[in-house]
């Protein structure tokens, strides 16, 4: 069995952010971000940083990313995730600190489901978002300059004209993944 979408569309996601500059990404893992946290586990670039809370691990990317002076990824999965690393987006907006959100969801025809711990995440952040783009699910035949333009521009508008943080919503179906990462 191959490598799915969903794993490839992640490794495009990682590759992206590491050719912008991103180093650092923080993650607190949830079943539907699994292919976003192997794609940076596997990349030999990426420095991963994890924790078992969201809230935490909003601060601790906070932190990190004013010490380093750049941006810092921040991959969490879908729902209430989301709600726990509000303050540290509003304390980076007000401080002017990039970091670059990258959520995953559940695809279209699952929201608006009443499932638990659901929530509308498309501009969930706006209030203190510098720029929120939601990916489509993926499909075999969205092609990688897509994705690849897509995070060049996400990063971009983190550090201009005035660095904050970027939601990135990112929609996946099930399965999340076949097999481990091997295109590094």
């Amino acid at each position: 069995m191959g490598v799915n979408v969903n794993l490839e569309w992640a490794e495009t996601i990682v590759k992206e952010l590491i050719k912008q500059g991103v180093r650092n990404f923080c993650i607190a893992y949830g079943n539907r971000s699994t292919p976003l946290v192997l794609a940076a586990a596997y990349h030999p670039l990426a420095k991963t940083h994890t924790h078992f809370d969201e809230r935490g691990l909003g601060f601790f990317a906070l932190g990190l990313a004013k010490a380093l002076n750049e941006p810092v990824a921040i991959i969490v999965t879908s729902g209430t995730a989301l709600g726990n690393l509000y303050p540290a987006v509003m304390e980076a907006s007000h401080s002017s600190v990039s970091l670059i959100l990258i959520t995953a969801d559940r695809p279209a025809e699952l929201k608006e489901s009443c499932a638990n711990q659901t929530c509308n995440q498309a501009e969930f952040f706006k209030n203190y978002s510098r720029f929120f783009f939601e990916l489509p699910t993926p499909e075999a035949h969205y092609k990688n300059s897509f994705i690849q333009s897509t995070i060049a521009h996400l990063v971009h508008r983190s550090l201009f004209p005035l660095k904050g943080p970027v939601q990135l919503n990112v929609p996946f179906r099930e399965p999340f993944l076949d097999t481990t990462p091997t295109h590094f």
